[in-house]
């Protein structure tokens, strides 16, 4: 998948997240920083280990297991330690957007998630690389009318 889709659907997920604290009474918890802060987490295993082809991404560290786990018990220790709810649900919804793009990469190709240890791939090609241009413009378009709904005035 290209980077608009790994960067608009967990923030699309944090938008939802944002009304329905919104409804529970809780305010807007999530603001442009933290969108950003989601996005840019969701954009991350390709910013740590760039690449454009399908078998630059299957040779890439940050899409396999270590890394998952790693980011994980980051966000975990962030949970665990922070007194606000608010700074857990930004850990949480930042290590969801990490394992939405890698899981996102399974069903578009593929990952080896022992890289470099195991020559293994998980996953499929559900989404074939003629697709991504089509997804990225689809996601991006509802992410933007996710905002446009979420902001109206009721």
């Amino acid at each position: 998948m290209f980077a608009l889709t790994h960067i608009c659907l967990p923030v699309a997920a944090a938008v939802v997240m944002n009304v329905f604290a919104r409804r529970q009474g809780y305010g807007d918890p999530f603001t442009p920083w933290t969108y950003a802060l989601v996005g840019l987490f969701g954009i991350l295993p390709d910013l740590l280990h760039p690449h454009l082809y399908l078998h630059e991404r299957l040779d890439s560290w940050s899409h396999g297991i270590p890394a998952v786990v790693a980011v994980t018990l980051l966000g975990g220790v962030i949970m665990a330690t922070q007194r606000h709810r608010v700074a857990s649900v930004y850990a949480l919804m930042c290590v969801l957007a990490y394992g939405a793009h890698v899981g996102g990469d399974m069903i578009s190709g593929g990952i080896r998630p022992w890289y470099p240890w195991s020559p293994v791939v998980w996953g499929t090609n559900w989404v074939p690389p003629g697709q991504w241009i089509t997804l990225d413009i689809l996601t991006t378009l509802f992410t933007a009318a996710l905002f446009y709904v979420a902001r109206r005035p009721r």
